[in-house]
């Protein structure tokens, strides 16, 4: 009994010592190293027992035991590992509103980042409802590949589909890509036919207006128009686009020639139908601009002479405070009755640095008879007072025309004219005569405004000169009846470089009416008249 009792204790003591000397030992790979606690605990001699331990520092993905694990089981208890979620992927094509015309779509994506290094895998969705409730095809196995991760999938019938994209990292998933949807369509617009001019017509306007009937597509993009000189459209010579289903808005005016035409249908996914009856039309020639009493011209295909008219219509003047702006609407017309005005191009220049004058358009393609169209002048005054003057004018490339009109610009102080603003507006009204030899008579009254400016009356000498100004104006200008506070200057139609004026013999009449008592009425002392500014 002595001797087991013996044999135990020595059994004992040589357990603890290997449990210390195992706890205290590195081991070789494959081995776990034991730091820390090393103490023994007491033990039955007659039962068996399994012994494992657990690290006091817990570091890396791996979380540390709770308090109650360690109240409970002590300081053995189950590591946890950590786990953070991937990033969401970042699409890359199709582009969000893709229209395409092919069934097969390849699907990609940016390679996501796990917190972990955790291998990672893609969940691609495609659904045909925005809502997302009627689900086409879901891929849970995307495997990820050097960046981007592609998918291919077949999108069938026509129609469009929603799509996004999400990563695993096989414990948790990420939150989802961007929603985009693509559209697929693989059917032509439907056939359609060309149906004016005639087929074979001859007209003299350069700027047809081309017809067609529309062509049935949900998708539309654009119809092309192609012209040529050839019968089997070798060569395109001129190529223009329109969303409805005729055009008139050349970029160019044609010549006189032959030419064929036809339309092409476009949608959104580039599907195409050309029209299934190509037409042609001639352009006969327009003569140029002939110098003929009366503003005639004549056109060639035997038609009759027509007076045509080119105008441009602008106030005489205006008045803006000194680093104000404003808008004047100027009006460009063609009151004949059968030519095209085309390839008009506007301009504006001002006088004076003091005045900034710019136009809102300064191209108009086509003018036809009977019609006119609106330009916006702006100008804005500078911190300055003065009288200036602001030329613009149109000038039309076929047939050659030009026309200008001048305004004068008046910038005051709100606190009235001083001396040195009157002093500004004399200088520039003899500017202005200088130029417009007509206005000659007139110096006598500026010559008064002079005088009364010595007599410190600035007003007086305001009125005088604006006086003088205007009248000079309504000399190289012509009033317009039913406009009467705007004016028109007639066109000159251009040809070789000698100009011929195109005056109505009953407008001519007028003018010298007018010329005559204007100068009548110039030569008596002027009176003092009110002018509002």
């Amino acid at each position: 009994m002595e001797n087991k009792i013996i044999l135990w204790m020595l059994g004992f003591l040589l357990l603890s010592l290997l449990l210390q000397i195992s706890l205290a030992i590195t081991g070789t790979a494959g081995d776990l190293r034991v730091e820390g606690q090393t103490d023994t605990i007491a033990i039955n001699g007659t039962d068996t027992y399994a012994i494992r331990g657990i690290g006091d520092y817990i570091s890396g993905q791996f979380q540390y035991p709770s308090l109650e694990d360690i109240l409970l089981r002590g300081r053995f208890t189950i590591l946890t590992a950590n786990n953070t979620a991937p990033a969401a992927p970042s699409l890359s094509a199709p582009a969000n509103d893709t229209h395409q015309n092919s069934t097969s779509v390849t699907f990609s994506w940016a390679n996501t980042t796990d917190p972990d290094k955790d291998i990672v895998s893609y969940r691609l969705e495609i659904y045909n409802d925005s809502a997302l409730t009627l689900e086409f095809t879901i891929n849970n196995s995307i495997v990820e590949t050097q960046t981007p991760t592609e998918s291919i999938a077949t999108l069938t019938p026509d129609g469009s589909y929603y799509w996004r994209v999400l990563a695993n990292d096989s414990s948790k998933n990420s939150s989802f890509s961007e929603l985009r949807i693509i559209t697929i369509d693989t059917t032509l617009p439907a056939a359609f036919n060309l149906t004016s001019p005639a087929d074979g017509a001859s007209i003299s306007d350069n700027t047809p207006t081309l017809g067609w009937d529309a062509a049935t597509e949900a998708n539309l993009d654009n119809y092309t128009i192609e012209l040529s000189t050839a019968a089997d459209f070798s060569t395109i010579n001129t190529t223009e686009n329109s969303t409805t289903n005729s055009f008139s808005d050349w970029s160019s005016v044609l010549a006189a020639d032959t030419y064929y035409w036809r339309v092409t249908a476009v949608d959104s996914t580039n599907n195409q139908q050309t029209s299934e009856n190509n037409r042609s039309f001639t352009i006969t020639a327009v003569s140029e601009t002939v110098t003929s009493p009366g503003g005639i011209i004549s056109v060639a295909g035997g038609s009759s002479p027509k007076p045509y008219s080119f105008h441009l219509i602008a106030p005489p003047s205006i008045t803006v405070f000194k680093g104000d702006s404003i808008v004047i609407p100027l009006e460009i017309q063609n009151l004949g009755d059968n030519i095209n005005f085309n390839n008009i191009i506007l301009s504006v220049e001002a006088d004076s640095p003091l005045i900034t004058a710019t136009l809102d358009r300064t191209l108009i393609n086509t003018l036809k008879p009977s019609s006119s169209v609106t330009a916006n002048l702006i100008i804005q005054a500078a911190e300055d007072t003065g009288t200036f003057s602001v030329t613009i004018t149109a000038d039309a490339s076929l047939p050659r025309l030009h026309d200008a009109v001048k305004i004068i610009t008046n910038i005051i102080g709100k606190e009235g004219p001083d001396e040195s603003t009157v002093q500004q507006q004399i200088v520039f009204a003899r500017k202005f005569f200088d130029g417009n030899p007509q206005c000659n008579e007139l110096l006598e009254v500026l010559e008064e405004a002079e005088e009364e400016l010595k007599n410190e009356d600035t007003a007086k000498a305001l009125e005088l000169t604006t006086e003088a100004i205007n009248k000079c104006k309504d000399l190289i200008s012509v009033k317009i009846g039913e406009k009467p506070s705007l004016f028109k200057i007639t066109v000159n139609a251009i040809r070789e470089n000698k100009t011929a004026s195109i005056i109505s013999s009953q407008l001519l009449a007028l003018l010298i009416i007018i010329l005559l008592v204007l100068k009548k009425f110039i030569r008596k002392k002027p009176k003092k008249i009110q002018l509002d500014f």
